[in-house]
């Protein structure tokens, strides 16, 4: 249930920043203080927002990639991938 109310947070959270955002915009996950930050290409250090998912509660595969961060294309695809991990 905690994975599931991370994803609809960040999906919240998600749609108030979707006035400045478009399907080409490049958002980069990664890991921020044990969390699943999203932030900016361009912003490296500030998140646009944090979710609740633990990252050391998911699979090593996907802790691996947050540290090298998640290159995602689009509202939709990271939606997408929140989904996922928030599952």
């Amino acid at each position: 249930m905690k994975k599931f109310l991370a994803f609809v947070m960040a999906a919240f959270m998600l749609a108030g920043y979707a006035f400045a955002a478009s399907d080409s915009e490049i958002y980069i996950m990664r890991e921020k203080d044990g969390y699943v930050g999203v932030f900016t290409e361009g912003d490296a250090e500030n998140p646009i927002f944090m979710t609740d998912i633990v990252v050391l509660s998911l699979p090593e595969a996907d802790r691996e990639m947050l540290k090298e961060g998640i290159m995602v294309k689009g509202e939709e695809e990271l939606r997408g991938i929140l989904e996922d991990f928030g599952s």
